[in-house]
């Protein structure tokens, strides 16, 4: 009984979690007006894209502009072919971006018995830095890029599996286990 409550409140919690990111990364997008210089050079070089059809090289005012990784101009030009060339369709890429990469700290950290419990506040923790909003709800092509580091880790035992190897994790062991590692040595 006491863990059908406990879950209950933690989908719960969940649920509050998503409404509030939903409330405050996603909602305002199309409120405030561009930031210069950079809001606007962000939303810039993929409307040049989308209305040139060249989805190779970026440029800025017709002059070739490899200032950031291609990735971030790619997906602010998708949404601006998908929603139009507006506030909010410049910021969703950030936005989408910020909320995946909570939910894949909340996967990640679901999976080990040991930080289980430290995984929706991570995620909450995550979502409420200042640093992290700011750049999730701007439209600079930064976002993105903090995405594909959580998808490449794997937690398997004590280890973080990344494309450069294994890294030793203590993630700290309970006493029982240590008493157990002791009475079989």
């Amino acid at each position: 009984m006491a863990k059908n409550r406990t879950t209950w409140r933690m989908k719960k919690l969940g649920m509050t979690i998503v409404v509030v990111y939903i409330l405050t990364y996603l909602v305002p997008l199309g409120v405030r007006p561009l930031t210069i210089p950079d809001e606007t050079r962000y939303a810039e070089v993929p409307r040049e894209m989308v209305t040139s059809g060249d989805w190779i090289v970026p440029r800025l005012n017709g002059v070739r502009h490899f200032e950031k990784p291609i990735l971030g101009y790619w997906l602010n030009a998708v949404f601006i072919t998908l929603l139009g060339q507006n506030r909010f369709a410049v910021r969703l890429s950030a936005a989408l971006a910020a909320g995946l990469t909570a939910l894949l700290l909340f996967a990640l950290a679901s999976r080990h018995a040991v930080v289980r419990r430290c995984a929706l506040p991570g995620a909450s923790i995550l979502l409420s830095s200042v640093f992290f909003y700011g750049v999730g709800t701007f439209a600079v092509v930064d976002m993105p890029l903090t995405l594909p580091p959580p998808l490449r880790l794997d937690v398997r035992q004590d280890f973080v599996f990344a494309e450069f190897g294994a890294l030793p994790l203590n993630l700290g062991e309970n006493k029982e286990q240590q008493r157990s590692k002791r009475d079989k040595s």
